[in-house]
């Protein structure tokens, strides 16, 4: 399946307005792509977001027979609240991984959040813990949001 990258207005200016906070020992990694709902069959759901997630990660993945198979990526699924609790965390930094001040205030990160949601149209599904990004950093965090047209990554890679 190919997923084409999307560019609207809006997801630009707020991947410009994450990114004028750069991580003190890290990076973000921020994009969006169209693509079709998930299926409701889970053997499907899963080819399908083996296939978004890879797209959406800036590592190289390895063959499939050489990967854990333990797990579905539907076990990653969250609770929009859950998301959005973890996604404001990562954004805030500070203390959570090692440093005295945070990368960005709550509000801002709160705002951010709010806006990174809202360009997916319902319904929505969060997925968060997949470890995405360069593996060299010690916190590899964020949340991939599915909708109904679209997903995107906010994720972020980053050492204290």
């Amino acid at each position: 399946m190919r997923f084409s990258s999307v560019h609207s207005p809006a997801f630009v200016q707020l991947k410009h307005d994450i990114e004028a906070n750069p991580r003190r020992h890290g990076y973000y990694l921020i994009d969006a792509v169209a693509c079709p709902p998930i299926l409701s069959d889970p053997v499907e759901a899963d080819a399908f977001l083996d296939q978004l997630f890879q797209r959406l990660d800036d590592q190289s993945w390895p063959p499939p027979s050489e990967r854990p198979s333990e797990q579905s990526w539907l076990d990653y699924e969250v609770a929009a609240d859950q998301a959005r609790r973890h996604t404001v965390s990562v954004l805030v930094g500070g203390r959570d991984i090692g440093y005295l001040a945070p990368t960005i205030p709550k509000p801002e990160a709160e705002s951010m959040w709010a806006r990174f949601v809202s360009s997916f149209d319902e319904p929505r599904r969060s997925f968060v813990g997949m470890g995405f990004g360069n593996r060299d950093y010690a916190f590899l965090h964020g949340v991939v949001v599915v909708g109904a047209s679209s997903a995107g990554i906010l994720w972020i890679a980053e050492s204290d």
